[in-house]
């Protein structure tokens, strides 16, 4: 759920070594994730219909990154996925990775994708900037003219901890988007990634962080 998968994120960039880990995960009912630094009321009030249809109502859970709203829904083909690396010199570096990620792995379901052109776009997509799907930033990655991929990341304990997603607007064809998201990481990073469990260390703060924190609505709501 929302607030497990919070939790999980941030346990895994608290108890970090010098392994980046890479996690790819769903979203067991819809949920709307908001920045660390928005205001919920403007979020829940933006001109969008955010829950419309919905029953129940997307679960709200502040993220423990930046960035604007994100609308997640229970979906195949609506994966999120974070990113635990030792704080780099260049932020954008890793952003623009994770959009070649991103890039590739729609490549390999026949999908074409770019990184979103700030010159060649500038006031087309600005419709609502409290949700990200509708603010787009560098190294975005954009689909048949819809924002597919976004990202934020906030520097924990000598780590940095990226998040993002991938949503198509309808089921991706012709295979698998997160073993299409692995290879994506795997080819342009040059990386082997290591399939593995959670340490005793990680669950017990993973439990912790979602009792404490993220049911919370001292957290989930503190601006």
């Amino acid at each position: 759920d929302a607030f497990t998968n919070m939790a999980l994120d941030e346990a895994l960039a608290l108890t970090a070594d010098i392994t980046p880990t890479f996690r790819v995960y769903y979203w067991s009912s819809p949920s709307i994730s908001i920045g660390y630094f928005q205001k919920v009321l403007e979020v829940l009030n933006a001109p969008v219909p955010v829950g419309a249809g919905f029953k129940p109502a997307p679960t709200i859970v502040r993220r423990p990154t930046g960035g604007t709203a994100v609308l997640h829904l229970p979906e195949t083909y609506q994966p999120s996925f974070s990113l635990v690396i030792e704080t780099p010199r260049s932020m954008g570096q890793i952003y623009h990775l994770l959009g070649q990620v991103a890039i590739e792995a729609l490549k390999t379901l026949d999908i074409e994708a770019r990184l979103w052109d700030e010159k060649g776009s500038r006031g087309r997509f600005q419709t609502c900037p409290y949700f990200c799907t509708s603010n787009f930033s560098h190294y975005d990655v954009i689909s048949q003219g819809q924002k597919v991929a976004g990202y934020s990341a906030r520097r924990l304990q000598g780590v940095t901890l990226f998040q993002g997603y991938l949503h198509l607007p309808e089921p991706a064809k012709g295979g698998h988007l997160v073993e299409a998201i692995i290879t994506g990481m795997e080819k342009i990073a040059g990386v082997r990634l290591m399939e593995g469990n959670l340490t005793e260390a990680e669950a017990v703060l993973t439990r912790e962080l979602r009792q404490k924190k993220y049911l919370q609505q001292d957290w989930n709501y503190k601006r």
